[in-house]
């Protein structure tokens, strides 16, 4: 697996805190992606799944034009769902806050 590190513009701020846990993942080509400029990338604040339940929010955009690529997944902290490139299902807020990341809402 090859790395690689490219910016494809600037990331919504989605982290509710400035305390977080993130481990390092390999994100699928098949996890939540879009297209831009000819490159399929993962978003940064994507809900990955892992066996059918929510694992954590993917940390940094990834691409994985070229298939599977290593990235952080945020396993702990609080995020703000308004943010987030596609809003959680109540039942993914639920998964995810099981996992250690929580919800933060604007007031």
């Amino acid at each position: 697996m090859k790395a690689k590190t490219t910016r494809y513009g600037t990331a919504p701020e989605w982290l509710g805190s400035e305390k977080y846990v993130n481990f390092a993942h390999t994100i699928s080509d098949t996890d939540p992606t879009v297209q831009r400029d000819d490159r399929k990338i993962a978003l940064s604040g994507s809900i990955i799944k892992v066996n059918g339940v929510c694992a954590g929010l993917l940390f940094d955009d990834v691409d994985v034009t070229d298939g599977a690529a290593p990235g952080a997944l945020m396993r702990e902290g609080f995020y703000v769902a308004e943010r987030l490139p596609v809003a959680p299902t109540p039942a993914e807020i639920d998964e995810l806050a099981t996992a250690g990341v929580k919800p933060r809402y604007l007031d």
